[in-house]
């Protein structure tokens, strides 16, 4: 059996189908007073109060690694982060030694002739405070007015010459660029040809700007197949909790409170296990979801940002010690004066696509929430399940990107044409019989419409 491949995401939507996996709407502790858990006090951000916190640059939704053939992968989760590290550590560098221009106009296509890595972020940011972030210095006024929704960082290919980074903003097609000899250009490089020879088999990408494909609204990455079909494991859910087990219930979400003493639990007549003490309260109910929400006392004498938010993020994450799936930052919103960070499970370089019927037909369900206030999570949701390779029978895509598109113009009652296709992801969803298998999700004017990629050996 071929090994399985990876898809493209694009920067908005990455999602699964899963519908009715949990109600809409507001949180189900919602009407607790609003106090939070985890506060740090650190060395890192730029506050207004009393204390500064640390802060953490953004993570990627994937990485998309070009080997200068017009040939790319896309990669999802843990596997981003070495490629992102080394990539961040050239960006700083080069951002220092820049005099940083205004804005210009760019053509992609071109940028991305080279071996490069192309960074999509879960939502338009700041350059400079990105930059701060990563712990550059960075003054110039135009950089604090740009913001960018994606960036592309192309290493030198000989030493002694300049690395490059842009950051682009794709409404605009236009980007700020910094230029300078780094330290770990060349090691960025190594990590591009590293990543040629382990993805590159069954599952090529290409750029829909490169290869002229008006049907787009942008560039975005899609994958094609090396032969006349491509060969996986569909993938299904494995349970994390048995909401009849009590004790060992007890045991799994004991590390959010930090010590087994003094709490509550209480077992409902619909079958929702809750624990709690006199600050927090967590909650698994038979729809396999769990939710857990702080009402500690807020400290807000230390302004919160997007980085010192998510810094307080990623680290509530690792106590949640029952995540078994990798999973990535797909989206993040800002609502008053909280910021949300979204989240989606993936696996083998494939996103897991959860949705649910919405007002307009399918919408996004994202997998994890995590709602950020006075850098400390106040509220966190999951889908709590893991995903793996349960299925003994292979299955064969045979539907490829282009059939794709004529599919979803039929399902959207175009007539066999579509003008403006603004994401197609390839992606593991829900099927009839409970299992996930690949599907194209394709984002037309915000609905997202899904097409079978067929065929079972």
């Amino acid at each position: 059996m071929s090994r399985k491949k990876r898809d493209f995401k694009n920067i908005s939507l990455t999602l699964l189908l899963v519908a009715a996996i949990y109600q809409t709407g507001t949180l189900w502790l919602e009407n607790y007073s609003g106090h939070n858990f985890f506060y740090y006090i650190s060395s890192m951000g730029r506050g207004a109060g009393s204390g500064i916190v640390d802060a953490s640059a953004l993570d990627a939704e994937c990485a998309t690694v070009g080997y200068g053939n017009k040939m790319f992968d896309v990669l999802y989760g843990e596997n981003v982060k070495k490629i992102k590290e080394c990539a961040d550590d050239v960006i700083k560098q080069t951002a220092e030694k820049s005099v940083i221009e205004g804005s210009e106009e760019i053509d992609i296509a071109s940028v991305i002739e080279k071996k490069a890595v192309v960074f999509a972020m879960p939502f338009e940011v700041s350059a400079a405070d990105y930059l701060n972030a990563l712990g550059a210095d960075v003054t110039e006024q135009n950089v604090y007015e740009y913001r960018f929704d994606s960036i592309i960082v192309v290493p030198a290919a000989e030493e002694e010459t300049e690395d490059e980074a842009y950051f682009v903003n794709s409404a605009s097609n236009t980007a700020i660029i910094t230029r300078g000899q780094s330290e770990n250009g060349q090691k960025l490089l190594s990590l591009i040809d590293e990543a040629e020879a382990q993805y590159i088999y069954d599952l090529q990408y290409i750029s829909t700007a490169q290869s002229g494909f008006n049907i787009f609204s942008g560039n975005i990455f899609v994958p094609q197949w090396t032969q006349s079909s491509f060969e996986y494991t569909p993938v299904m859910e494995k349970a994390v909790f048995d909401i009849s087990d009590e004790n060992a219930l007890i045991t799994q979400l004991e590390p959010f409170f930090g010590n087994y003493h003094g709490q509550n639990v209480d077992v409902n007549d619909l079958g929702e296990f809750t624990i709690s003490d006199d600050e927090v309260v967590v909650k698994y109910t038979a729809e396999k979801i769990l939710e857990y929400y702080s009402y500690r006392a807020e400290d807000d004498s230390v302004e919160q940002n997007t980085y010192s938010a998510y810094e307080a993020c990623k680290e509530f994450l690792k106590k949640d010690e029952n995540i078994g799936t990798d999973y990535y930052l797909s989206q993040v919103q800002i609502r008053n004066n909280t910021t949300v960070f979204l989240f989606d499970y993936c696996i083998d370089n494939m996103p897991i696509v959860l949705l649910e019927e919405g007002e307009n037909g399918l919408s996004h369900k994202y997998a994890m929430e995590v709602v950020v206030k006075n850098n400390a999570v106040k509220n966190y949701r999951r889908y709590a399940v893991n995903f793996g390779k349960g299925a003994e029978e292979s299955m064969a895509a045979q539907n490829d990107f282009l059939m794709a598109v004529n599919n979803t113009a039929a399902l959207a009652g175009n007539e066999g044409e579509l003008t403006a296709i603004d994401g197609m992801t390839l992606g593991y969803g829900l099927d009839e019989n409970g299992i996930y298998t690949l599907k194209w999700f394709t984002e037309i004017d915000g609905n997202i419409l899904v097409t079978d990629t067929e065929g079972a050996q």
